[in-house]
């Protein structure tokens, strides 16, 4: 927890949901304790791999990225130190 609170950037962490390398419950309650804006987005279906999934979840992945760029330009909830 001491190494979560210096967290100084946005995070953001993409999730597969049938994920069998990366146990998504300890995921999201790491995100609910990162003290800068933070997004979780989980990929119902998905595989570890997200780059090698659908073309639909590539997408997804890709857009939702840049949707969540652009959420935290436009609020100026953050700005580097």
């Amino acid at each position: 927890d001491e190494n979560i609170r210096k967290i100084r950037i946005p995070f953001f962490a993409a999730a597969a949901g049938e994920d069998v390398l990366v146990n998504n419950e300890k995921l999201k309650s790491l995100m609910s304790r990162i003290p800068t804006p933070s997004h979780m987005m989980t990929f119902v279906g998905a595989k570890h791999e997200l780059y090698l999934e659908t073309e639909d979840v590539r997408d997804a992945l890709v857009s939702g990225t840049m949707d969540l760029i652009d959420k935290i330009r436009s609020q100026r909830r953050w700005s580097p130190r």
